[in-house]
């Protein structure tokens, strides 16, 4: 009988799960880098890439505000219009990827975050963003 508790025993995949998520959460970018990469993506014409990337709420994202409160969606535009980075880890955007089906993966793609699943050749081009 081993008096080792194995509860308290931390793995490799524990600190790298760890890590992921504490990158996640710190991760940003400029809105012109996230507006380039919804528009490589295809969610975003290269007219409403422009225009959103300004501040203004692009048209294909109109059928999201329906799924929210009338209150979400007015503070989900306002947020929208006065900011220049976008969070990672922001209710509103993990929103949008779900509605808009990106994966976690591809966000961390666009967020720049780190690990075995990033490499560089795989980042969205663009100027601009954080």
């Amino acid at each position: 009988m081993s008096n080792i508790n194995t509860s308290m025993v931390v793995t490799a995949a524990d600190r790298a799960a760890t890590a992921l998520h504490a990158a996640r959460e710190a991760a940003s970018v400029g809105k012109p880098a996230f507006c380039i990469a919804l528009a490589e993506m295809g969610i975003l014409t290269d007219a409403e890439c422009v225009s959103s990337a300004k501040g203004e709420w692009p048209d294909g994202f109109t059928g999201f505000l329906e799924y929210l409160t009338p209150a979400e969606a007015r503070n989900a535009q306002t947020l929208w219009a006065g900011s220049t980075d976008i969070l990672r880890m922001d209710g509103t955007i993990l929103a949008l990827a779900w509605w808009f089906d990106i994966s976690d993966d591809d966000l961390d793609l666009i967020f720049r975050v780190r690990g075995d699943f990033a490499d560089d050749q795989h980042q969205p081009q663009g100027g601009g963003g954080g």
